[in-house]
């Protein structure tokens, strides 16, 4: 992981496929457990693989019943995917590369970017500018280990339930 002024890197081989991959990243229910944030996803517009379509994530009360827009920026099939997000004061950039490794592995390079904004309800946008503008933002919002690539894995490779 690289944390800069407004931006994270972060960058993991996983053992699985890069189609594997995409059909987690282009599910914005089954990212909910890789990102490890419970949200519900609502206002579904468009197919989440497709560059124009538009949800909103509900935050739960610890977050402040946040609704956080998403947009989908960029969607190259099996490969790319551009996401923006708007969400008390912030615009992320979320940025997702995809580098077949070998026939089942593949490298997962995701750089998030922080900017300001309007978004948020009044009021809101004071303390995420004050954490911007001192460069603690992206070191907030970065995972300090592998856990997020190791939960897309478990997601690329679900568990078959046995009774």
């Amino acid at each position: 992981m690289k944390t800069t002024y407004r931006t994270v890197l972060e960058e993991g081989v996983v053992e699985a496929a890069p189609t594997e991959i995409w059909r987690v990243l282009t599910d914005p229910v089954a990212m909910v457990a890789v990102d490890d944030h419970p949200v519900e996803v609502v206002e579904l517009s468009g197919a989440p693989s497709v560059a124009g379509s538009r949800w909103v994530e509900v935050h739960e009360p610890s977050c402040g019943n946040d609704r956080v827009r998403v947009r989908v920026a960029r969607s190259d099939e099996n490969t790319h995917q551009v996401l923006q997000l708007w969400q008390r004061g912030i615009r992320m950039t979320i940025d997702r590369r995809l580098e077949q490794v070998t026939a089942e592995t593949t490298r997962v390079v995701v750089t998030t970017s922080y900017q300001p904004a309007l978004a948020g309800r009044p009021g809101q946008q004071i303390l995420p500018w004050l954490l911007l503008a001192i460069g603690v933002m992206p070191k907030l919002a970065a995972d300090s280990d592998d856990a997020w690539f190791d939960r897309l894995r478990e997601a690329a490779h679900p568990r078959s339930v046995t009774a």
